[in-house]
């Protein structure tokens, strides 16, 4: 077995030194491999890929079967098919770089650039017009590694003025009014924020299902061995707007699956609106997002989204107009749960990977909107925002 010859993933998560793969476009260690202008997506020029991937690889790397593959990656991403980007991202078959590797990659593309030094960025690393926006197709583009790759400090290059990211305004904060059901996914907000007491309890319920880990005695869940449970809430909104928590861990704090209790209290002055709880595990997984259980309880129940926590990362189904109710509880399973279990047995994709895949191809099945994110900003990833 050659050096070539490994499991492939994409590295979406921040300060990933992979292939990574989102709406926002494909980049390897933060470097993109795509351009976007006014027509879409598109390949960064031949010389310019065969340049990077040189430098990033140190001269040796399967690059020819890359640069063809780039022109499809943009094609599927520019039709919204991010499922389709996202397989064939992987397909690059590109390993992830070590931070040197990543270093001279991020370098290459400096120098590649031309670019300002005195122009500003956005709080991504992206080149900012001064103004909040992203810099249009053509313009000089900067990505240096993260530093959660785990080097100390000492070894990264030297910072200039212009690498220190300008902070970036946060969206306002969403009331009920925003969790409205939109005639179909396409009208659904392209982004919901929560506020900070909505995130800080989601936090709490977060923490609370990490406790027994802490805890020598703590007992395990018959069905699955774990000391963990998922906690949840239901979300109500007041009159005013705002939303609140209601039915704290719902109908019974279990090992696996959240059960809410949406009986609403003091039904004239809060109104349903979703539910929200945690996916925790005792091997310390996070980012694990809809379980099919999760979905068939937002799709056969009369609330308007359902929220999942995993560490720091958050997801959203928003239902629309054109959701329709659960065929049966099997149904929802074979869509997802046997889904995400083919995505990662047989075709080798990571546990995060595997579920955004699923999500999307459940959310086109039964007209959600989907949502990722973290500290209680989510932005749409199903439909593409355009």
């Amino acid at each position: 077995m050659d050096g070539w010859q490994r499991r492939y993933r994409l590295s979406n998560g921040p300060g990933g030194l992979g292939v990574s793969c989102t709406a926002e476009g494909l980049a390897l260690a933060g470097v993109p491999l795509l351009a976007k202008g006014a027509g879409g997506f598109q390949a960064r020029p031949v010389a310019e890929v065969s340049v990077l991937l040189k430098r990033a690889y140190a001269g040796i790397g399967p690059h020819a079967a890359v640069l063809p593959s780039l022109v499809k990656i943009a094609d599927a991403l520019n039709r919204g098919d991010l499922v389709q980007a996202m397989i064939r991202a992987v397909h690059l078959r590109l390993p992830e770089l070590d931070w040197d590797a990543a270093v001279r990659l991020a370098r290459a593309n400096d120098n590649l650039a031309k670019y300002s030094p005195d122009q500003p960025r956005d709080w991504h690393g992206r080149w900012a017009d001064g103004e909040g926006g992203e810099r249009e197709a053509g313009g000089p583009v900067e990505a240096k590694p993260a530093a959660s790759s785990g080097r100390e400090a000492a070894t990264k290059p030297k910072k200039r003025d212009a690498d220190i990211p300008k902070a970036q305004a946060l969206p306002p904060v969403s009331t009920a009014s925003d969790f409205a059901i939109p005639a179909n996914p396409y009208h659904a907000p392209p982004v919901f924020r929560f506020a900070d007491d909505i995130e800080q309890a989601n936090n709490s319920l977060w923490q609370e299902s990490l406790a027994p880990l802490s805890q020598p005695n703590a007992p395990r869940c018959l069905e699955t061995g774990e000391k963990v449970r998922e906690h949840g809430a239901t979300v109500v909104a007041r009159q005013d707007g705002a939303l609140e928590f209601q039915n704290k861990d719902g109908k019974g704090v279990t090992c696996r699956d959240f059960r809410p209790d949406l009986q609403v209290k003091d039904p004239t002055h809060y109104s349903l609106l979703g539910t929200t709880h945690t996916h925790p595990y005792d091997d310390g997984r996070v980012g694990v997002s809809f379980s099919g259980g999760d979905t068939q309880v937002l799709l056969d129940n009369p609330i308007n989204f359902s929220l999942v926590q995993s560490g720091d990362k958050q997801f959203m189904f928003l239902k629309t107009k054109q959701t329709r109710r659960s065929d049966s509880y099997e149904n929802v399973i074979k869509y997802q749960d046997d889904r995400v279990k083919y995505l990662m047995d047989e075709l080798g994709y990571p546990s995060d990977t595997a579920n955004r895949i699923a999500n999307v191809e459940a959310a086109k099945n039964y007209g959600l909107a989907y949502y990722e994110g973290d500290h209680g900003v989510l932005r749409r990833i199903y439909p593409e925002v355009r």
